[in-house]
């Protein structure tokens, strides 16, 4: 599944839900325009939001999902930051993720050792609905892919 996809498939729910009942939902995305490894010394997503509830999804460079993953407590660059742990460096400043439980010889594990890979963010109000839409979308990946799995770093639902 791609990013676009899940988008779409998210704003169609909020839409839904602020429809059928008297929740006001808000979202916001932050979609980056180039892989992280150009961007990590920078906040993310950006400084603005690093204590924003939200999902974020980090996909490959042909925008696949890799994970869905939520930060509900205020606590977005914290979230994503702990997924990747502290980087080294090379002798160009590039960042090697080597640290993270997600790098092995995969080519998805290649992708976060390398900083080959995009990380989208959803800001969410009332931040309840990170929850919700993590768990969406989880589902709908399980559902809609050939293989019927979760992206390859999520273990579980929720």
């Amino acid at each position: 599944m791609q990013v676009k996809d899940a988008l779409e498939a998210i704003q169609l729910f909020v839409e839904t839900i602020s429809k059928l009942s008297d929740m006001k939902c808000k979202i916001r995305i932050v979609r980056p325009k180039k892989l992280f490894k150009y961007y990590w010394r920078n906040y993310a997503p950006n400084q603005d939001d690093i204590h924003k509830s939200g999902i974020y999804l980090f996909s490959d460079p042909d925008d696949q999902l890799l994970y869905i993953g939520k930060a509900a407590s205020d606590n977005m660059w914290h979230e994503i930051w702990g997924k990747l742990l502290t980087p080294s460096e090379d002798s160009e400043d590039m960042p090697f993720f080597n640290k993270s439980p997600w790098v092995d010889e995969s080519k998805e594990g290649k992708y976060i050792k390398n900083g080959d890979f995009f990380i989208t963010v959803v800001i969410c109000d009332p931040s309840d609905l990170a929850s919700l839409l993590e768990v969406y979308l989880q589902y709908l990946h399980k559902t809609v892919t050939a293989d019927r799995k979760l992206p390859v770093f999520n273990f579980r639902i929720g």
